[in-house]
């Protein structure tokens, strides 16, 4: 063999030994990383900025990029507008970008939620869970810091959304003027949320307990045309008085006026602060008769029936509010007759 073989045999071999010692050190540093893993899983992108071991893009049932409109996710835009979406790892979801999580053999909602560090309870109310009951495939939303919408559980009311997210039940209608019916929500309907909510967890407001001598007048004349609780599906937070147009809407409770105005699907609503921190709404009128910071005695004429809003026909929409609605019939009066 001839000096010029020999060479090209040196530079083969010197070629091969560095080729092993680069391989060999990029599976230490995947090793190291994430423990078990192919290289691959280790050093691909991470998406949107969910981290973590078992979140990559390359693995099955890994946190991707949401598509569809709610999400706003990466899907349909390319590799570049991914790409800027993109997060450091162990960063969570980006504000406003919730990513999803395919559920895998053997995960439970509690290790899923430790995974991605997120409340697990927040975990369910992005997915309009009840419990902890997941299954294999399924996609779970996974909230960020700033949720842009809220799937309607049973049971769900816009007053609990609005607590849980820390908004006012304006601010979400505001954000949601497609909305047939505030107090009628459907079980599983994705709503927005407005760019000033945050998940409050446990620190959100807690339920009001109404007090033992508090005494409620009707707030207008007529039949109940429809009672509180579940109605077509969906449930119904309020009771509806039957009512001619221009009929008076009075005071059920003494109290300070908290909205007085226009809220979406309510139309023009009042809303009243009583002593011990119950609330009184008042739906549908036709003509509002107080202001913001107005004290009103009980039995006060504060306002018109009328069918505005989300409305088939003139009737008072009532709700009693302690923190979450309750039935206004468990402290209403009994009728005569």
């Amino acid at each position: 063999m001839d000096r010029e073989a020999w060479k090209r045999l040196g530079l083969l071999a010197l070629g091969c030994m560095l080729s092993f010692t680069l391989g060999w050190r990029r599976q230490a540093a995947a090793d190291r990383a994430f423990p078990g893993e192919p290289a691959a899983a280790a050093l691909a992108p991470l998406p949107l900025g969910v981290g973590g071991p078992d979140v990559g893009p390359q693995r099955s049932g890994g946190a991707e990029a949401p598509t569809g409109p709610a999400g706003g996710g990466a899907g349909g835009q390319g590799p570049a507008a991914a790409a800027a979406g993109a997060g450091v790892p162990g960063d969570g979801p980006p504000p406003g970008r919730p990513a999803t999580y395919t559920v895998r053999t053997g995960d439970t909602l509690g290790a899923i939620a430790r995974r991605l560090g997120v409340k697990v309870e927040a975990l369910r109310v992005a997915n309009g869970l009840t419990g902890d009951t997941i299954f294999p495939g399924q996609v779970l939303t996974v909230p960020g810091e700033r949720p842009t919408e809220h799937v309607v559980r049973a049971g769900d009311t816009a007053w609990d959304i609005a607590r849980l997210y820390g908004i006012t039940l304006e601010e979400l209608a505001a954000v949601n003027p497609d909305l047939e019916d505030l107090g009628l929500l459907q079980v599983g309907q994705a709503l927005r949320l407005p760019a000033g909510a945050r998940w409050q967890g446990e620190e959100a407001a807690p339920d009001v307990r109404i007090a033992p001598d508090a005494r409620f007048v009707w707030p207008a004349s007529g039949p109940i045309s429809s009672p509180y609780g579940p109605r077509w599906g969906r449930f119904h937070s309020g009771i509806d008085i039957a009512a001619n147009a221009g009929d008076p809407i009075l005071a059920a409770r003494a109290g300070v006026v908290d909205l007085a105005g226009w809220v979406g699907g309510y139309g023009n609503t009042v809303i009243l602060r009583h002593a011990d921190g119950s609330r009184t709404l008042y739906a549908h009128s036709s003509r509002v008769l107080v202001r913001p910071g107005d004290r009103v005695r009980q039995g006060q004429v504060i306002a018109r029936v009328g069918s505005t809003g989300r409305s088939t026909g003139p009737h008072l929409h009532f709700e009693l509010i302690a923190g979450r609605p309750v039935d206004p019939m468990r402290y209403l009066p009994r009728r005569g007759g």
